[in-house]
């Protein structure tokens, strides 16, 4: 329930630094992870971070946004079966690769928040209407989340597709949104690679001797 509500802090508009901070340093665990995290090779960095003001002060408000939503989720999965743990990493980086493309690249951050979120039903063991009335986001990716028609809806349903190797209904959905079928194989390789090193980082900043 920690992670959810700094998970709704982060997300909220306007996001209130303050309230983000206050959430992050309640969860002491978290904390700790964030700051090893931003500290290890992952993070290159050009000063250590020493506080929590100070590593949300360094990336800016959509960096912010991205970066401890990215961890949140993934301490939340923790213990959970490696797939489960990879999978929304990787719709959200996809998600995000795709978005310029699609002529949402203002919109990349909220896509990338569609993929991370998508398979956080699983990962609570919730209902994803209960899981989405824990955090504040935008109505449109709220709706595809719900499964409500709408272009966000259509990247996801475009990534879900690719996942499964339903090859008709990826022509569709990439004529729809302007995509060249072409260009998903490596994005989608470039997404795994980088949700590996995510999750490498990650199990070095938790680990005892970190």
């Amino acid at each position: 329930m920690n992670y959810l509500l700094v998970l709704r802090a982060v997300n909220r508009a306007p996001m209130d630094t303050a309230e983000v901070s206050e959430r992050i340093k309640a969860e002491r665990s978290f904390s700790i992870r964030l700051l090893r995290y931003l500290n290890s090779p992952t993070f290159p960095l050009l000063v250590e971070v020493r506080s929590i003001p100070h590593a949300l002060s360094l990336p800016g408000e959509r960096g912010t946004r991205k970066w401890v939503s990215l961890i949140a989720v993934t301490c939340v999965a923790s213990g959970k079966p490696a797939q489960l743990v990879s999978l929304p990493l990787i719709r959200a980086r996809i998600c995000e690769l795709l978005a310029p493309g699609a002529g949402l690249a203002v919109s990349a951050n909220d896509l990338l928040l569609l993929g991370l979120l998508s398979a956080m039903d699983g990962i609570l063991d919730m209902r994803m209407p209960d899981v989405l009335e824990e955090i504040a986001i935008s109505e449109d990716i709220r709706d595809a989340l719900l499964g409500k028609t709408n272009k966000p809806r259509d990247i996801f349903e475009f990534v879900r597709n690719y996942e499964r190797g339903c090859w008709e209904e990826i022509s569709s959905l990439a004529a729809r949104l302007a995509i060249h079928e072409d260009a998903i194989s490596p994005l989608y390789v470039e997404a795994v690679e980088w949700a590996r090193k995510l999750l490498s980082g990650h199990e070095e900043a938790v680990s005892p001797s970190a």
